[in-house]
């Protein structure tokens, strides 16, 4: 899987595409959902300490987090 590849670089934006794109041809997909959600939650983690904008940082860990939440939620449903 392309998205693997991509978040193990640390490129988030194009991991999250390929996990998007696999999950919209087969929304079933257990990788790619465990993918989305592994890139959202190294995302929030990654934002720690690069911006100066408290309020920006607080807003990106938690969209982060959301998205992982519910990319992980639909693995286990």
């Amino acid at each position: 899987l392309l998205a693997r590849a991509n978040l193990a670089l640390n490129i988030f934006d194009s991991a999250q595409k390929f996990a998007e794109d696999a999950l919209a041809a087969q929304p079933d997909n257990v990788e790619a959902s465990d993918v989305l959600a592994g890139v959202n939650l190294r995302r929030a983690f990654a934002t720690i300490g690069r911006d100066s904008d408290r309020t920006g940082t607080l807003n990106t860990i938690r969209n982060s987090f959301t998205r992982a939440v519910t990319a992980r939620k639909q693995v286990l449903d």
